[in-house]
């Protein structure tokens, strides 16, 4: 928790900064690692509290994608479950597969209907 605390405290601190600063406003947020055992926690995190303190989006990195694969294998189907009611945009960071080669049937996936 002191990393996540710490990071918030930053968002907080950036927000103040470029609204001091800036004409318009400038989005702030995270990009986490892919650390399955905390991911959502992670997400709900730093979407959480004030306005000035929550992350305008949260995005993560995601290696899930080890060819050959598909949306159901790679897991993404949950991932889609899991955040379809997130309230702050919410993307990926980094995709595919660090562990073999890669084919880039993901990015298919991803902008498929």
């Amino acid at each position: 928790p002191g990393a996540a605390t710490y990071i918030k405290s930053v968002t907080r601190d950036m927000k103040r900064y470029i609204g001091n600063r800036s004409p318009r406003k400038i989005p702030v947020g995270y990009s986490a690692a892919d650390v399955t055992e905390n991911i959502e926690q992670q997400a709900l995190y730093f979407n959480c509290g004030s306005d000035d303190e929550r992350s305008d989006f949260f995005a993560f990195n995601d290696y899930s994608w080890c060819d050959p694969s598909d949306f159901t294998k790679s897991g993404w189907d949950k991932k889609v479950e899991l955040y379809k009611d997130y309230s702050k945009p919410i993307f990926l960071s980094e995709y595919g597969c660090n562990i073999n080669q890669r084919n880039w049937g993901e990015v298919e996936a991803l902008y498929s209907t």
